[in-house]
């Protein structure tokens, strides 16, 4: 057996334990298991028997079992290696490795009994002391080390011990623990199977791309950042091809953003927040919140999460719900009226949030959103124009109540009549003089109309807003009832009232512009849309 150069941790496991304190581990459990090995590691063998590395800086006594090193002897290595590299340990003579004041003391070259050691530092030793190198300052500590589950015995471990040994501190304030890559039906990849997916054959393609289809880099990222890194994560065309139809769906909604911003421009066509339509002052409400949540989610490291907020807002909060309801005014409204730029102003602030928020995991969509935006000349790139930036009067919770018990009586009106158009129906909606009432009065004033925002919420042909039943009544309507709790300053102020929704089919004939079946007679155009054109 080889001699070996040995660290006894012993003295350092106790302050090593007690910095770890001051450390965030994610996940937490890493902690504990990183805790039990040092515990169970009483030596660091930090030298090795190979002909590359790092040499260890020790001369060897000829006869005898001797050893030189010292801060002379090291410190003329050190400007060695600074001038000509690491290998002069290998090509130098002994006699150029040691100072001249050593060479004189051992009598002169002719009679130097010393020989430069054949051992090598343990390459944890190497990547252990990279703090050293990487942080300027000695005595800053790294924000984040990430690195597998293996390596809480490895480069954690050793990073945590030269640290410890030296400045009596960790040098990390935050470690990620990540799991390993499974195939997809959880077998683990190595190279004697053949089952290694290679990331370039995921991003470029393979030979057959009827096989293996080129899926890009963005999509290897999204899902990497949507899976749960901290545990084993598989990977296989199935899991891939959820990964793009995710981001196609990300892609139709910016082209919906980008499309309907056209001849837009927020410098001299944003529309003041309190003169908005409340559906867009909602929607900026709930980018602020989506905002908030992001930001704390990419704090935490948790992507995961903010895939999940992501995909829960461009699907449900933009797609099915927000983009469904002002279809009709930013397509039939005249260009430049103050409806149609509210929508258009919450649209701007909406591309600008989302696509900060999906950056970091998708750059290179982000860039090409951001080289495409339309009221933007000269595009500079997403990552050099800061994080998201929201304003607080866009926090309004009151706006909660007006919008979320509107949408309890449309979703009750459109579960009435499954498959159908909605348009092809008015709706009646009755509710006893209180605050509720008074809610919905804020959506529409006069008592029936076909163009507030009630019914564009509604997606009607036209709403009626009635504090008592309609005297008349017609064989075949459709009766839901309802109650909404609504809560304002907090909770303070909590009322119940309930609601009756009355489900009609219209008379009125399909306008051949916007579809909506406001019009007196069949192809002529709705008032609405007669006032557009007539406009023009």
């Amino acid at each position: 057996a080889s001699k070996q150069w040995v660290v006894n941790i012993t003295d350092i496991k106790a302050a090593a334990k007690e910095s770890l304190k001051t450390v965030k581990f994610i996940p937490g459990a890493a902690l504990n298991s990183m805790t039990d090995m040092l515990d169970r590691r009483p030596y660091w063998c930090i030298s090795r028997q190979r002909v590359w590395g790092v040499p260890i800086p020790v001369f060897h006594h000829k006869t005898k079992d001797e050893y030189l090193i010292n801060s002379q002897t090291t410190e003329h290595i050190i400007k060695l290696v600074e001038q000509h590299g690491s290998d002069v340990w290998w090509t130098l003579p002994a006699e150029q490795l040691l100072p001249a004041e050593v060479l004189a003391q051992a009598g002169g070259p002719g009679a130097l009994e010393y020989a430069p050691g054949q051992d090598i530092l343990d390459i944890w030793f190497d990547s252990g002391t990279s703090w050293s190198c990487v942080l300027q300052d000695t005595q800053q500590r790294a924000d984040l080390y990430l690195e597998g589950k293996d390596q809480l015995g490895g480069w954690f471990q050793s990073s945590l011990l030269t640290s410890v040994a030296t400045r009596s501190k960790a040098p990390f304030r935050t470690v990620m623990v990540h799991g390993f890559t499974l195939g997809e039906k959880g077998e683990k990849m190595s190279k004697s199977l053949g089952n290694v997916i290679n990331p370039d054959t995921i991003i470029s393609g393979g030979k057959d791309h009827s096989k293996e289809p080129p899926y890009g880099a963005d999509i290897l990222r999204w899902w990497i950042a949507e899976s749960n890194v901290f545990t084993e994560v598989t990977i296989g065309p199935s899991v891939l091809s959820a990964a793009r139809d995710d981001i196609s769906k990300l892609r139709n909604t910016l082209r919906f953003l980008l499309g309907n911003l056209t001849g837009f421009n927020p410098e001299t066509d944003s529309v003041p927040v309190k003169n908005m339509y409340v559906i867009d002052q909602y929607m900026l409400h709930l980018i602020q919140d989506f905002a908030t949540k992001i930001t704390d989610s990419y704090k935490q490291y948790d992507f995961g999460k903010v895939v999940r907020l992501l995909k829960a807002f461009y699907t449900r909060e933009l797609s099915s719900f927000y983009f469904s309801i002002v279809k009709d005014r930013l397509y039939c409204e005249n260009e430049k009226d103050p409806k149609r730029r509210s929508c258009q102003t919450a649209l701007a602030e909406i591309l600008d949030v989302l696509v900060r928020a999906f950056a970091p995991i998708l750059p290179h969509l982000a860039e090409e959103v951001f080289q495409h935006i339309p009221y933007v000349t000269e595009p500079k790139s997403v990552f050099r124009t800061g994080w998201i930036n929201t304003s607080s009067i866009w926090k309004k919770p009151g706006l909660e109540e007006a919008v979320e018990s509107a949408c309890a009586m449309r979703d009750s009106f459109l579960g009435s009549i499954p498959g159908k158009n909605a348009a092809e129906y008015e709706v009646i909606i009755v509710i006893e003089p209180g605050l509720l009432f008074e809610i919905m009065e804020m959506l529409q004033a006069e008592e029936t109309s076909s163009t507030s925002q009630l019914n564009e919420l509604m997606m009607a042909s036209q709403t009626t807003l009635l504090a008592q039943e309609p005297r008349e009544r017609t064989a075949g309507d459709i009766e839901l009832m309802g109650t909404f709790v609504i809560n304002l300053e907090g909770g303070d102020i909590r009322e119940e009232s309930s609601y009756k929704v009355i489900v009609v089919p219209t008379a009125r004939e399909k306008c051949p512009r916007c579809w909506k079946h406001t019009s007196e007679t069949a192809d002529a155009l709705c008032p609405r849309c007669a006032e557009v054109i007539g406009a023009k």
